[in-house]
């Protein structure tokens, strides 16, 4: 069972909150009374102040802790000491109202639904554009020496520039792979078919 703040202050706590009740029922009884009106708001006030003094020496407690764990790099004791104070993760949908906003939707197909909706809506609009402008954007000219195929040269540039054990795409091939003159070949003219 996880204990928190008030689970750690509890005999305290609800001695002040007995005090308070009991103040609030003698007030209650006797509302004209300043006497008892003022007990009651100063046992009200007692309870808030014990209550956040509690609560906050226990979160700076946690806190040393988890940083403890930070520094110690204990990940396990860390997110499990996160999980104590903030709970287990919450799953589940959030509730959305409806295109016309007469009906809130619960269900996650129909929420699914709606979001799919909206967004078919948001990003399949015509463009309201005035075509003019694009007649008078300056073109810059074709750079027709981009569509050459790359030299050896700059082949063996590019993998000596990669770093070694590291992939540099999603292949997962390594630099030194590339590094043997057949594969090196092998590549140079699997570049330039492309």
């Amino acid at each position: 069972m996880n204990r928190d703040w008030f689970d750690e202050n509890d005999a305290t706590l609800t001695r002040l909150i007995d005090k308070k009740r009991a103040a609030l029922n003698a007030f209650r009884a006797n509302p004209h009374c300043n006497r008892k009106k003022i007990a009651y708001h100063k046992a009200k006030a007692e309870v808030q102040s014990h209550s956040r003094r509690a609560k906050k020496i226990w979160m700076q407690d946690r806190a040393r802790e988890i940083q403890e764990y930070a520094d110690t790099n204990n990940m396990e004791a860390f997110f499990t000491a996160v999980k104590k104070i903030y709970g287990p993760p919450k799953s589940g949908s959030v509730p959305l109202l409806s295109k016309d906003s007469s009906t809130l939707l619960k269900d996650v197909n129909s929420i699914n639904a709606r979001w799919r909706e909206h967004f078919s809506e948001l990003l399949n609009r015509h463009p309201v554009v005035d075509r003019s402008v694009f007649d008078e954007l300056h073109q810059l000219p074709t750079r027709d020496h981009m569509a050459d195929p790359p030299t050896m040269e700059e082949l063996i540039k590019a993998i000596n520039q990669m770093r070694n054990h590291k992939a540099a795409g999603a292949d997962g091939i390594p630099a030194e792979i590339y590094g043997n003159n057949t594969h090196r070949d092998k590549l140079f003219a699997l570049i330039c078919r492309i």
